[in-house]
């Protein structure tokens, strides 16, 4: 279990489970892709249905019931708790301040029409202009911010339909 001492589950209800201080769970047996769980005093049948190695997610079967199941290391939850996100993970319908800064210049209006990775607009932090672009092609519904405001870290600047 040492391997796992760094490491909290988060199960698909959003519910994070710390491994290596909940001494209340043990495994009783591991067989290949099979593991009988002692945790709180119940006993849990776990067959591993699959796993993607890239997102360290399982489809677990619990009891007979599917479970999905990511594991999250110190550098994991490091990059969750700043906010900091995969492009698998990143939301397309709308662009948010990666950090915090004064808007340059806005290159799109409401009803543009964007391509993947065309300019969207110029954010200046600590004193380096950031060009934001867009994740996705798609429709500007509404821009939110205009030049010379300044903007927080996560502030909605710019939404698509």
């Amino acid at each position: 279990m040492s391997s796992l001492s760094q490491y909290k589950a988060l199960f698909s209800s959003d519910t994070p489970v710390d491994i290596s201080s909940d001494a209340q769970m043990r495994i009783l047996e591991e067989r290949e892709d099979h593991y009988v769980v002692e945790y709180k005093t119940q006993i849990y049948n776990i067959t591993v249905d699959t796993f993607d190695p890239m997102t360290k997610a399982y489809k677990l079967i619990i009891n007979n019931t599917p479970v999905e199941l990511s594991l999250r290391n110190k550098l994991d939850q490091l990059i969750d708790e700043l906010g900091l996100k995969s492009e698998k993970e990143e939301d397309v319908s709308q662009v948010v301040a990666p950090m915090p800064g004064l808007v340059i210049e806005v290159s799109v209006s409401e009803g543009d029409t964007v391509e993947k990775d065309q300019a969207l607009l110029i954010l200046e932090a600590m004193k380096m202009e950031n060009v934001i672009k867009s994740k996705g092609a798609g429709t500007v519904k509404k821009v939110h911010i205009t030049k010379q405001d300044k903007v927080d870290k996560a502030q909605l600047l710019i939404e698509f339909e």
